[in-house]
């Protein structure tokens, strides 16, 4: 009797909440904890080896970390990992207009292809922050994705 394989699908927010943190108390160009994201993404690797049989994971990632740390991100696409896009900054879409988040959605996609010389093909909203009153960002990801 042959065991039915099941699908892989597991994703992580791959982000710097120390900069997010002082971005959204207003401090101008916050500083990244760089080696905490290369800790972070190490602490993954192992854990993934250990528990997941080091299977490919999708890394959402705001483009302000792909400009900041373009050769960690390489590395976990280099791994064979998904990059996602995360948005540029880590802002609730909710709080924005149109125009604001597509520009915002087309600077991170640049940053990103910059540093893994691929377009990404997935989204996920920070904080899952899209509600009903902003439908237009619909259609401004189906332009892009």
């Amino acid at each position: 009797m042959t065991k039915k394989r099941l699908p892989f699908y597991f994703s992580i927010d791959f982000e710097d909440f120390h900069h997010d943190s002082l971005r959204a108390l207003n401090v101008r160009d916050p500083q990244s904890k760089s080696e905490a994201m290369r800790e972070s993404y190490k602490k993954i690797k192992e854990l993934s080896k250990k528990y997941f049989n080091s299977k490919k994971m999708t890394f959402f990632v705001t483009g302000v970390l792909a400009e900041k740390m373009p050769e960690l991100i390489r590395e976990i696409h280099d791994d064979g990992h998904e990059i996602g896009c995360h948005y540029n900054f880590h802002d609730n879409i909710n709080k924005t207009n149109r125009q604001e988040f597509a520009f915002n959605l087309d600077e991170a996609i640049r940053k990103i292809f910059n540093a893994i010389n691929t377009k990404p093909v997935g989204f996920r909203a920070p904080n899952f922050a899209i509600d009903s009153h902003n439908n237009w960002a619909y259609e401004e990801l189906s332009k892009r994705f």
